[in-house]
């Protein structure tokens, strides 16, 4: 499979996942069950149960995020991996959820996928852009009051 369509799944799992505590799930859910039923009525109301029931598991502790995510991932790489050319409607499925609601569920950091996946982080935060080959780790920022260093 395309290493970027992988990088595209995981984010849309990520994503769907930090939606199901937020403001904005429903905006979420309905996206990401019409792209997944892809015009087939009773094909995205099923999926949209699954999301519902996938969040009602995150929100009550049954299950954890993580585990959230990965079960997502898996269904959005399976998708992509059969129809690829869903891709872009994909990321036009994340992009209508507003930036200042993804930057609240994300702890402030705000992710955004235009054509391909294109990452940005700041802070304490670590962003790859690459599948394959990921680099962690650069030069620490310079001066005393750089976050996490130690001081002496």
């Amino acid at each position: 499979m395309d290493p970027m369509l992988t990088a595209l799944a995981v984010l849309a799992a990520q994503e769907v996942v930090r939606a199901m505590a937020g403001d904005g799930w429903q905006a979420v859910r309905d996206g990401v069950a019409g792209w997944m039923g892809r015009g087939d009525a009773a094909r995205t109301a099923r999926q949209a149960g699954n999301l519902d029931e996938s969040r009602e598991e995150v929100c009550d502790g049954r299950v954890a995020t993580e585990t959230a995510t990965e079960r997502w991932r898996g269904s959005f790489v399976q998708l992509l991996d059969e129809y690829p050319e869903l891709a872009d409607e994909l990321r036009k499925v994340l992009a209508l959820r507003a930036p200042a609601e993804a930057g609240a569920a994300a702890g402030g950091q705000v992710m955004t996928i235009h054509g391909s996946p294109v990452l940005n982080a700041h802070g304490a935060s670590v962003a790859a852009a690459q599948i394959g080959h990921l680099t962690m780790g650069g030069p620490a920022p310079a001066g005393p009051s750089a976050p996490g260093r130690p001081q002496g």
